[in-house]
């Protein structure tokens, strides 16, 4: 199993809670600060813990270097054990 640091744990329990697509996006316009959480979800995509509901966002303004928004559809069952063995863990 991979080891889930905080943020990915925070990232995954927010989107198990959610009931519709979990929209994540840049707070008060700071695209370089989301980019560790863009790249995590992208991540956490990857490796099949999340299924995205369609591609990241790039910002057009600085030629599609910054995410600005990531839609994720739902968690996986894989993302779902993988938090369940974190909690289970002593």
């Amino acid at each position: 199993m991979i080891a889930l640091d905080n943020l990915s744990l925070e990232l995954l329990k927010k989107i198990q809670q959610q009931r519709i697509p979990t929209l994540f996006a840049p707070e008060k316009g700071d695209l370089a600060g989301f980019q560790a959480k863009a790249e995590r979800l992208v991540f956490l995509a990857d490796v099949g813990f999340i299924e995205l509901a369609f591609p990241p966002s790039y910002d057009s303004k600085t030629g599609g270097r910054y995410i600005d928004g990531i839609a994720v559809r739902n968690i996986t069952p894989r993302g779902a054990r993988a938090i369940a063995e974190v909690a289970a863990a002593p």
